[in-house]
């Protein structure tokens, strides 16, 4: 038998994945001078968006995704797209990947794994109906329709989707708690002084925080649920919304051969532990030179090695390498948050005006700046990142 019986057809590039990484890397390739067949497949049904304007725009909105890739722009790059297609197994020898339900295998030359991070969901709520996490355009209409003045919304979990998704229904009308199981919301993240500070702007916005507790069971409530928590409070919710964070299905990869870590294992050009095969975006992890394992998790950080994993494939010279800034952002009420680096080490506050909304705080290890986070402050935020990119 041929190893080509039941596939549907062999592409040079394919890409797995739907979102920022699998279609800038598409688009990378073409620019590049790539002139073979590009199949990219997507599990989702929607043509590839952005995902940072789901818990914010289109909740609050009601406005449509973000294109990454129109069919117009389809057409015009030769990219084929395959919508409702998830991966489930990978054959490295045959070079083809297994779909989910009747769908062909799909085989290839190079194969790019892009299939990002999923949200992480809760067991203890498993059946409710009235629960959802946040990570697709469905999620977001989904919530839309839900979030309507007087609704009672619960949002598991203090990080920035969670916050994110609690300064939305709030600006919506809804009753707002947020439930945490850390004593300290975000100060892994952003460290306490940012963390705290935020928290306190939510509740200066009627958001009611509950930190250190987390949801023990739940009980049907006419079309919502009675959640009961770990230190006896009882909570009506008619939306749940959880934002614990995020895992990476590896199975299929691992299962297949390909090493794999705390996520894909590449090196700083997406190369995997098999020739044919990269990884780009939130799936990956990358090992360094000294072991040292990171995990891509940024927009930023994807956007930059999309073009190299695309140079790489195609034995071009790679861009330079650039250090992953750690450069993130959040929108919540009026305020704009971003941060650079690392929130870690000594903290200098240089402007924590509540009134103003207003923070901003660099962070040291010793005499060097190594993060500094701000709100509203973008122009600060700005010197300090190119400070940041001079060395400190």
């Amino acid at each position: 038998m041929s190893s080509d019986a039941g596939v549907a057809r062999r592409a040079g590039v394919l890409l797995v994945g739907g979102g920022l990484a699998a279609t800038r890397t598409a688009q990378a390739l073409r620019a590049d001078g790539y002139d073979g067949s590009v199949i990219l497949a997507s599990e989702e049904h929607e043509l590839p968006y952005d995902r940072p304007p789901l818990s914010k725009e289109m909740i609050s909105a009601g406005a449509g995704p973000s294109r990454l890739l129109s069919d117009e722009d389809a057409r015009a790059a030769g990219l084929e797209v395959r919508l409702g297609h998830r991966a489930v197994g990978l054959d490295l020898t045959a070079r083809r990947v297994r779909f989910d339900g009747d769908l062909p295998d799909i085989g290839y030359e190079r194969l790019v794994v892009a299939t990002g991070a999923r949200p992480r969901t809760l067991p203890v709520l498993a059946g409710a109906a009235c629960a959802r996490t946040l990570r697709t355009v469905e999620d977001s209409r989904w919530l839309r329709a839900r979030f309507v003045p007087g609704a009672k919304v619960v949002v598991v979990g203090a990080g920035f989707v969670g916050l994110e998704v609690a300064a939305t229904a709030r600006g919506a009308g809804c009753e707002v708690d947020v439930v945490e199981a850390a004593a300290s919301p975000l100060e892994r993240a952003v460290g306490p002084e940012l963390g705290g500070w935020l928290i306190e702007r939510h509740r200066d916005q009627g958001v009611r925080v509950r930190c250190g507790v987390c949801v023990a069971s739940w009980a049907p409530c006419g079309d919502g649920v009675q959640l009961e928590l770990s230190d006896g409070a009882q909570l009506a919710a008619d939306v749940v919304v959880v934002g614990v964070g995020i895992t990476r299905d590896l199975s299929w990869l691992a299962g297949a051969g390909l090493d794999v870590h705390a996520g894909l294992t590449v090196d700083a050009c997406g190369r995997t532990s098999d020739p044919a095969v990269f990884g780009v975006g939130d799936i990956t992890c990358v090992h360094d030179a000294d072991g040292v394992c990171t995990v891509t998790q940024h927009w930023t950080a994807t956007t930059t090695q999309t073009g190299r994993v695309a140079a790489t494939m195609l034995a071009r010279p790679a861009p330079p390498t650039a250090r992953d800034e750690g450069y993130v952002w959040s929108d919540q009420y009026d305020m704009k948050i971003q941060l650079v680096g690392a929130m870690a080490g000594a903290a200098r506050l240089m402007d924590d005006s509540a009134e103003a909304s207003r923070f901003l705080a660099e962070y040291y290890r010793g005499d060097r700046l190594v993060g500094a986070a701000a709100v509203n402050c973008p122009r600060d935020l700005l010197k300090r990142r190119l400070a940041l990119r001079s060395g400190g």
